[in-house]
C-alpha cells in the first residue's frame, strides 16, 4: 500500500441540490459490486469540492475501501465518474500495482480469509473502525500477477453469473402484478388519472418497470373488475401486538416466536429472531395467532416506499409494529389468497392508507380497514394463492443458488490463492 487518504464529513453549507453545481459525495452505501451507484449519492458544490475537501478528490480509476461500517469493502471508480468526494467512512489507496493489481484487491476483501483477519485485527474496539495501521496489518497472499489476473476472470465469470440468475429471479416476480390484474380482471388503464406526467426517482426502479401503473399509485383507478369488492373490516380481524417486559429475562427464554419488521423478508414465515415463554406472552396479553395469520407491517420507515406483508406457517406472536389479519370463519376468503393480494398490490394501495410524520411512517388503521378486496370463488383464490406461491418459491431456489454457487466461487478463489501465493 504505498498511500492512504481518508475522506471528510462535510458540515452545513457544504450540500447542493443544484446538479450543475454539484459533486458527488460518495458514502458507504453507494458501494456496489466493485464499483459505485451515485443514483442516490448526495452533492456537495464545487467550492467545496475544490477547496476545503480537495484532499478527499477521487476519479475515474481510484480505489476506495471502508473503514467504518462495512469494514473491508473496496470498489474502484469507473470511468463516467470523472470526479467526486468521499465521506470520512472511506479511504482512497494506492497500491504498487508490478505488485497487486485493483481488482485482485477488491476480491479478496470479499473472501472469508479477507473477514477473518479484520474482525480479528478490530476486536475490542469500541467502535467498528479501522485505522490504516491496522489495514496494514492483514495479510494478503499475493501470487504472481498473471495468476492473480487468471483468478480475478473466474470470480467475473462467477459474478456475472449470478447476476444472470438474480435477475431471472426478479423477471418471475415482476409478473406477479399482471398475473393478479388480469386474472381478477381489473383494468390495466391507468390513463384517467389526473396528471399526464409522471416522475420516478432513479433509486425507485424495479425491475426494469417504468411504466405508470407500477410506480403511481393509483388504486381508485383499478375498477371494472369481474368480481364484487367487499371492506377488509368485513373479512378479517385485526390482531395487534406488543412487546413482554424487557427487564423480565424469563419472558424471553421461551419458544414461540414473536415477530416483527426485522423479522420480515421471506414471503413465508415460520420462525423468528426473538422467542418468548407463555408467561411472557400472557403478562404481555399477546394472542397466539394461528397458522395461516396474514402479517402487515404498520409502522416503519419502509412504508414510505412498499408495504410488507407475509403469511406464517406456524402459531406465532407479534409485536406493536405488525398487525395481523386473521379471516372471519364464515368469511369467504382466504389468508393466503389476501396475502398474495396485499403483496402484490401493495405498491398501488400504499398511498390510500400510509400516514407521514416526522419521525416514521404508519399505517392509517380506519383507512386499512376499509380497503376493498375483490372476492372471486374461493377456487379461484386458491388458484391465485398457488401460482402467487409457485413464483415466490421459485424466485426464493434461485436466489439460494445464486448465494451457493458464489460462496463456492470465492472459496474456490481462496483455496487457489493459498496454493498459488509466493
Amino acid at each position: 500500500m504505498l498511500r492512504w487518504d481518508r475522506g471528510d464529513g462535510p458540515r452545513e453549507g457544504f450540500y447542493t441540490d443544484d446538479p450543475a453545481d454539484g459533486v458527488p459525495f460518495i458514502r458507504i452505501n453507494n458501494l456496489k459490486e466493485h464499483s459505485v451507484d451515485l443514483s442516490d449519492a448526495m452533492l456537495i458544490t464545487r467550492k467545496v469540492h475544490e477547496n476545503t475537501l480537495k484532499r478527499t478528490m477521487v476519479g475515474p480509476g481510484s480505489l476506495i475501501f471502508a473503514v467504518t461500517g462495512d469494514l473491508g469493502a473496496a470498489s474502484i471508480i469507473p470511468q463516467h465518474v470523472k470526479e467526486a468526494n468521499l465521506n470520512s467512512a472511506l479511504v482512497r489507496i494506492e497500491l504498487d500495482l508490478t505488485r497487486i493489481t485493483q481488482k485482485f484487491f477488491c476480491y479478496f476483501f470479499d473472501t472469508n480469509l479477507a473477514r477473518n483477519q479484520i474482525a480479528f485485527i478490530g476486536k475490542g474496539a469500541a467502535q467498528h473502525n479501522l485505522n490504516v495501521g491496522e489495514i496494514g496489518q492483514v495479510v494478503i497472499p499475493l501470487p504472481p500477477l498473471p495468476i492473480q489476473e487468471q483468478l480475478v476472470v473466474q470470480l467475473d465469470a462467477a459474478r456475472e453469473k449470478r447476476a444472470h440468475t438474480l435477475a431471472r429471479a426478479e423477471q418471475v416476480l415482476a409478473g406477479l402484478d399482471g398475473f393478479l390484474l388480469e386474472t381478477l380482471g381489473l383494468s390495466k388503464s391507468l390513463l384517467k388519472v389526473r396528471r399526464e406526467t409522471f416522475a420516478v426517482r432513479l433509486s425507485s426502479l424495479k425491475n426494469s418497470r417504468l411504466d405508470v401503473g407500477f410506480h403511481v399509485a393509483e388504486g381508485s383507478a383499478l375498477r371494472n373488475g369481474l368480481y364484487a369488492e367487499v371492506p377488509l373490516r368485513e373479512l378479517v380481524s385485526f390482531v395487534s401486538g406488543g412487546t413482554p417486559n424487557k427487564a423480565t429475562p424469563e419472558f424471553w427464554k421461551g419458544e414461540i416466536p414473536w415477530m416483527s419488521p426485522k423479522d420480515f423478508g421471506p414471503y413465508i414465515l415460520n420462525d423468528s429472531e426473538d422467542h418468548i415463554s407463555e408467561e411472557g406472552r400472557k403478562k404481555a396479553g399477546l394472542a397466539l395467532l394461528p397458522t395461516g395469520s396474514v402479517l402487515v407491517v404498520v409502522r416503519s420507515g419502509v412504508l414510505k416506499h412498499s408495504l410488507p406483508v407475509a403469511l406464517t406457517s406456524c402459531p406465532v406472536t407479534i409485536n406493536q409494529d405488525l398487525k395481523a389479519l386473521t379471516p372471519h370463519p364464515s368469511a369467504p376468503i382466504r389468508g393466503d389468497y389476501l396475502a398474495a393480494y396485499l403483496s402484490i398490490m401493495g405498491r398501488r394501495i400504499l398511498p390510500s392508507i400510509v400516514k407521514h410524520s416526522t419521525t416514521v411512517q404508519s399505517l392509517n388503521t380506519p383507512q386499512l380497514e376499509e380497503l376493498k378486496i375483490p372476492l372471486p370463488p374461493l377456487e379461484t383464490q386458491e388458484a391465485i394463492a398457488t401460482e402467487v406461491g409457485r413464483r415466490r418459491e421459485e424466485a426464493r431456489l434461485l436466489r439460494e443458488d445464486t448465494v451457493r454457487d458464489w460462496d463456492a466461487a470465492k472459496a474456490e478463489f481462496e483455496r487457489q490463492l493459498l496454493g498459488s501465493a509466493e
